[in-house]
């Protein structure tokens, strides 16, 4: 059984697509659902600048935190000062273990001295602080980086309708022998996939990928299927995935991707595979 994780990265500043940014009350509202509804995952970063109210609400709640962290682009900065700071922050959350922290960026392992950083980080560990480290990536270049170097205990990728990079063979071996969480985010695109027919229209996107949105809307209205109960479908067929990272605007949108999410609807999904990063990296748009 998979299980829920809900982001964080709209809660205290524009993000996505559409530059959404929830406000302090309705991030209340939908934390104490998540309480209520037994969803005790969330997903957040250093650089998404939370509030001290936010933390705090987090806290008082008791979340199983994944926190994602970035080195200092400095060449040069003391790594000890760097971890005392880190386990600070972590400590704003929660004063129970962690349950993980992730690097943000692969290109953290390009620092020369990313083994003695690793060596910092695995000390959290054996103290008990954190529960698990992983790793935040793009694409399956980044993987090839970072596994000489680094075997995560967990791994977020991104993983969608369009965007089916890490679901061959030789990655899901990977994950499995290697026994890593995988996580799934960016599962509605950072909400391209839920556009509708007219919305597709006015995206700055090139022709032939408004085609592909198309035919993937026209799909889900001849077989009577929401957009949002396709893309989780997608996700719930895919065995290795372990937690499901989504991001909501307001309260009556958490509900509705809960029972989304908790639905058994049966349906056979077409291939809507597209390797086009202008599509499937949010960074190119």
């Amino acid at each position: 059984m998979q299980n829920l994780v809900i982001g964080t990265a709209n809660f205290n500043k524009l993000y996505g697509l559409n530059k959404t940014k929830v406000k302090l009350n309705e991030i209340k509202s939908i934390l104490k659902k998540l309480k209520k509804r037994k969803i005790f995952y969330v997903d957040t970063a250093d650089n998404y600048k939370l509030s001290k109210k936010i933390k705090n609400l987090i806290r008082i709640n008791e979340f199983k935190i994944i926190f994602k962290f970035t080195l200092p682009r400095k060449k040069v900065f003391s790594i000890n000062i760097f971890c005392k700071n880190l386990a600070k922050k972590l400590n704003q959350f929660s004063t129970k273990p962690i349950e993980a922290i992730m690097f943000h960026n692969v290109e953290d392992f390009e620092n020369k001295n990313i083994l003695k950083i690793l060596n910092k980080i695995y000390d959290f560990k054996k103290r008990k602080l954190i529960k698990k480290i992983g790793i935040s990536i793009y694409s399956p270049d980044d993987l090839q980086k970072i596994k000489k170097i680094f075997i995560p205990d967990l791994i977020q990728i991104p993983l969608n309708i369009f965007d089916q990079r890490f679901t061959s063979k030789k990655f899901v071996n990977f994950f499995k022998s290697n026994k890593i969480d995988v996580y799934a985010r960016s599962i509605f695109l950072q909400g391209v996939i839920l556009k509708t027919k007219s919305e597709i229209n006015k995206l700055k996107f090139d022709d032939n990928i408004k085609k592909k949105l198309h035919e993937y809307d026209e799909w889900c209205k001849n077989n009577d299927i929401s957009k949002i109960d396709a893309s989780f479908k997608f996700i719930r067929k895919k065995k290795f995935v372990k937690y499901v990272v989504v991001g909501v605007d307001n309260f009556k949108q958490l509900n509705d991707l809960v029972l989304s999410f908790k639905s058994k609807k049966n349906f056979k999904l077409d291939n809507f595979s597209y390797n086009n990063d202008n599509l499937i990296d949010p960074r190119k748009w």
